[in-house]
């Protein structure tokens, strides 16, 4: 694929995000590199794989995205308790939160509706 779909330099560190795999189902994209490189080529890349197609169909082969947001929910709380705190941190805390609110509202709607899990939609 190599679409970059995020990329941001900053004290000559390029930091960039492209999804490796699309999925042939509705469920997207859900294999991503995430990568930091200095002008030089030198850096780090870490891969973040989510579960791809309903854990009752294809068993648990990923994160779900509220995986990551409690991931930034705790990291920017660590930041607010200690020398990097502002309020920029405590806007995306909250905004964060409130994405965590609306993926887990919608979990709760598919469970009462009976397709959690499943391909329907």
């Amino acid at each position: 694929m190599n679409e970059v779909i995020y990329s941001k330099k900053c004290n000559g560190v390029t930091h960039q995000v492209e999804p490796l795999v699309e999925s042939a189902h509705d469920d997207g994209c859900y294999l991503y590199r995430l990568s930091a490189t200095d002008d030089e080529g030198l850096g780090h890349s870490n891969t973040i794989e989510f579960q791809h197609g309903p854990v009752t169909e294809s068993g648990i082969n990923g994160l779900q995205s509220e995986h990551l947001l409690a991931v930034l929910i705790h990291r920017l709380r660590c930041f607010q308790s200690g020398d990097f705190a502002c309020r920029e941190n405590d806007i995306a805390i909250t905004k964060l939160q409130e994405a965590l609110m609306w993926l887990e509202h919608r979990t709760k709607s598919r469970i009462d509706r009976g397709v959690e899990g499943t391909s329907q939609r």
